[in-house]
């Protein structure tokens, strides 16, 4: 049986999928869409994978590969960059009609995602204040426009 470290890096790029979204350097919006390309997200895996860890001080920028890494995620240019994968990924986003649209979707997806997110927290919100002045799940499912299950979830949550 081949050891995990063995799988070809495709294999990996969807167990670590989940983690490059969450990982902080990475979480403008920019960054997300030059990962969106495969070949730049496994340069990536690859890269903190051969470093063994799992946090990464995006600050540290020596002259190791995952330091140039840090350096490139920085960087505004495309030709400032040492990873050529990255540079032409940026160079599409930056330079080209195409991804200058693509980045205005990506950019208004984003905002309305966070208007939702927004909306559906006050709802929660205003379901825990009026269960807490005695109003019943039932009636405030009604107010709030969610089915009484989830209220109740949100109420026993607070």
């Amino acid at each position: 049986m081949k050891s995990e470290n063995c799988l070809p890096l495709s294999a990996h790029y969807g167990k670590y999928k989940q983690i490059i979204a969450e990982f902080t350097m990475m979480s403008d919006t920019f960054m997300r869409n030059v990962l969106k390309k495969p070949a730049c997200a496994e340069y990536v895996i690859r890269t903190i994978m051969q470093s063994h860890i799992i946090y990464v001080n995006s600050q540290i920028q020596d002259d190791t590969e995952l330091g140039r890494l840090m350096h490139d995620f920085h960087c505004k240019k495309a030709e400032e960059m040492y990873s050529e994968i990255l540079a032409e990924r940026v160079r599409e986003l930056k330079e080209t009609q195409e991804g200058v649209d693509s980045m205005c979707i990506e950019m208004e997806n984003l905002y309305n995602e966070g208007k939702l997110e927004g909306r559906e927290n006050e709802k929660k919100n205003i379901s825990c204040r009026l269960a807490d002045r005695g109003v019943p799940a039932e009636t405030i499912a009604q107010i709030v426009q969610r089915n009484v299950s989830l209220v109740k979830e949100w109420i026993s949550q607070k």
